[in-house]
């Protein structure tokens, strides 16, 4: 299972360098606030996840095929060399050597690692726990997601949504503007503006 999820995330990894490469960059996503994740939003991590997903599941079968005790291997399964043994490589810098560490100790630690994939993951279940209706283990999650990709337009969306289900308009408001301000030509701005818009039209409305 964790070897699955390894290589599904390498391969999000590889085609979004791809087409960052390529050019398929907007100019919009040059303006999000983070360099977490390339200029990629959370958003388009599940997308390409998603769709690698799709692909994978034309055929669904385990590396070994066992039916009834008769057991074939698989012979398109990856080799064990071949797969990958953790995480995509992160945007974090490297360990300090140990002769270093007296030095930096009076500099202050990066308070988040950059870990797109780990976000990605908490975004899919607190998705799945809003729209359970589950709103404190969904905001949850979304927090966790935002310490994993900091400055994400989408995560930022999502805490807003999640605020407003729980009552906390001031909350909210605040969580929309940071969707905004991180990524002001992204489609979670539009909506957010538009959040700001209906939540400020209801206090006047009071």
């Amino acid at each position: 299972m964790r070897v699955a999820a390894a290589f599904v995330a390498l391969l999000v990894s590889m085609t979004l360098q791809a087409q960052e490469s390529a050019g398929s960059g907007s100019a919009a996503k040059g303006q999000i606030a983070t360099s977490c994740g390339g200029g990629h939003t959370v958003d388009d991590y599940l997308a390409e996840k998603n769709k690698i997903r799709r692909k994978r599941n034309t055929s669904p079968l385990p590396n070994d095929v066992c039916i009834l005790g008769w057991c074939r291997a698989n012979p398109n399964a990856p080799t064990p060399d071949s797969l990958p043994t953790s995480h995509p490589p992160q945007e974090t810098s490297p360990p300090q050597a140990a002769s270093n560490q007296t030095e930096s100790s009076s500099k202050p630690a990066p308070i988040d690692a950059c870990d797109p994939y780990s976000a990605a993951q908490d975004v899919e279940v607190g998705d799945f726990y809003y729209q359970d209706k589950s709103y404190r283990p969904a905001l949850s999650r979304y927090e966790s997601a935002l310490k994993s990709k900091p400055g994400d337009p989408g995560v930022y969306l999502r805490l807003g949504k999640t605020a407003e289900k729980l009552g906390d308009a001031e909350r909210a408001l605040r969580e929309y503007q940071s969707s905004i301000d991180a990524g002001p030509d992204q489609p979670s701005a539009k909506e957010a503006r538009a959040a700001i818009e209906r939540i400020s039209s209801q206090k006047s409305s009071k």
